[in-house]
């Protein structure tokens, strides 16, 4: 890192939280809303919305190029006076739920297939932070006075309230554990509180001087905050509130565990005596909390989001002005594009659909072929499937037909399994806030391989039993006759 104006200070935008947040959100589907799950995106490609509290709105683009050509005009039905902030998808893409920080506010819930606000939620004050369970049926919020609400969206209401103890304390950022167990909330006096949402209970309080933010690995084994004043990113075992790892990371200020797990990033943000600025993503060893890389950005962006895929990030850049995108492997930055944010999420990935076709009937040593070509993605295409041929043989593959050849005759389950290129099978993943890759049973499919005892014939087996046995009786009775027509007669 470079020496500017004979030191540095660390930035003072810890505490720019969620009560300055706007929100980018993104979704899987077609090219346009109304298009069909079928018809597949490219790959790396989710529709997404940014929401501006300055001017109020939610804009539509294009979390590939982040460009808004062709999405419209924008969410419709944005009531009157509303000031969109922080946002989290149902884990299926097809609703998103929106913080709203007015004075009354709560929570927008928006069709995101129409792109039009479709009701609310009152919480009666201003929204902060909000995060959606992976099986979609709690949303978690923040609210100013309030302390954290538990809602079920189904029929938008509250079913808890819990309270930060002093009750003065601000609950401001929050994430829940990928099971749904646990409920984590960053306080304005400086810690982090683990709650049981079923009962509000408090399972520990932790002291962690200007906590900025939690994110929770997908395993859910781990939960990481960063110490904006200590200048730390802490691993917090969430079972026993111990600590699991500390790093120091210089001018930390958020981090963000990964969908595929590993290292979780850390941006950092410094700011100079003659008021100029850098910026710093960094890997933060999820084991051994060791930060093993360190990279200036090429314009400071600290607010960041994965992709489903886990390849790139989508970056907030300081200021609200733009958004850029990182490349995960390289920390390469992407070129600015105009957006007025200043938060960011991207909506679930969609399991992908296995379609399996077996041959009716095989023989016992030719090879049955078994077809997963209909097999299909809503967004990228499926690059891996999994076999299991009902014997005791499995194989991955990257091309969907394969030929087996069964050894014992009977009828035979293969199940298939794919993958498409967002690492999306059958796994739910969820890193805190929402689900990033909306795994499930679609993405496996079965059907019945018939193996009879003669190769390729076709012929009935049991048929075939009675058939040898009648030519065997037939050859027997000939056999027979043959003997009496050579005995030699009596001529007496």
């Amino acid at each position: 890192m470079g020496e500017r104006g004979g030191g540095w200070r660390r930035a003072a935008i810890s505490g720019i939280g969620v009560l300055g947040t706007l929100a980018v959100l993104a979704l899987a589907g077609g090219a346009a809303p109304a298009a069909s799950q079928e018809s597949g995106r490219p790959a790396g490609s989710w529709l997404g919305l940014a929401s501006d509290n300055g001017v109020p709105s939610i804009d539509p683009f294009d979390t590939l190029t982040l460009e808004t050509a062709g999405f419209g005009p924008g969410v419709a039905g944005l009531p009157d006076g509303a000031l969109p902030a922080a946002v989290a998808f149902a884990p299926d893409g097809r609703t998103a739920y929106i913080a709203d920080l007015q004075d009354d506010g709560g929570i927008l819930v928006v069709d995101t297939q129409a792109l039009t606000v479709t009701g609310s939620i009152p919480l009666g004050a201003a929204t902060l932070d909000l995060a959606v369970s992976a099986d979609g049926s709690l949303v978690v919020a923040t609210v100013l006075g309030r302390g954290v609400v538990v809602v079920n969206p189904a029929t938008a209401t509250v079913v808890r309230d819990i309270a930060l103890d002093p009750v003065d304390t601000i609950a401001e950022s929050v994430a829940i554990a990928p099971d749904g167990s646990q409920v984590y909330v960053t306080r304005s006096d400086g810690g982090l509180d683990i709650f049981d949402p079923a009962t509000a209970a408090l399972q520990f309080s932790l002291v962690i001087p200007a906590a900025t933010m939690a994110t929770v690995t997908p395993d859910g084994s781990t939960v990481f905050v960063v110490s904006a004043l200590t200048e730390e990113v802490i691993g917090i075992d969430p079972r026993t509130g111990f600590e699991r790892s500390r790093s120091a990371v210089e001018a930390g200020l958020r981090v963000y565990a990964s969908p595929n797990g590993g290292p979780v990033v850390v941006t950092s943000v410094i700011q100079y005596e003659d008021d100029s600025v850098d910026g710093f993503t960094s890997d933060v060893d999820a084991v051994t909390g060791v930060e093993t890389r360190r990279v200036l950005q090429d314009v400071p962006t600290p607010f960041l989001t994965f992709t489903p895929d886990g390849a790139r990030l989508v970056g907030q850049v300081l200021g609200q002005l733009s958004l850029s995108v990182i490349d995960r492997a390289t920390f390469e930055q992407g070129d600015e594009v105009p957006h007025q944010t200043n938060g960011l999420a991207i909506a679930p990935d969609q399991a992908p659909v296995a379609v399996l076709v077996a041959p009716s009937v095989t023989g016992l040593g030719s090879d049955t072929v078994l077809d997963a070509s209909g097999s299909f993605s809503p967004t990228g295409s499926i690059v891996r499937w999994d076999w299991d041929f009902g014997d005791g043989t499995t194989v991955s593959t990257t091309e969907p037909v394969v030929h087996h050849r069964y050894e014992h005759p009977g009828a035979h389950t293969v199940r298939v399994t794919v993958t498409n290129s967002a690492g999306t099978s059958t796994e739910v993943v969820h890193t805190g806030k929402q689900v990033l890759r909306n795994g499930g049973p679609s993405a496996i499919a079965t059907a019945t391989a018939e193996v009879r005892g003669l190769a390729a014939t076709g012929v009935d087996p049991s048929a075939t039993v009675l058939l040898v046995g009648a030519l065997l009786a037939l050859g027997a009775a000939l056999g027979a006759a043959s003997v009496r027509r050579s005995a030699p007669r009596n001529r007496a």
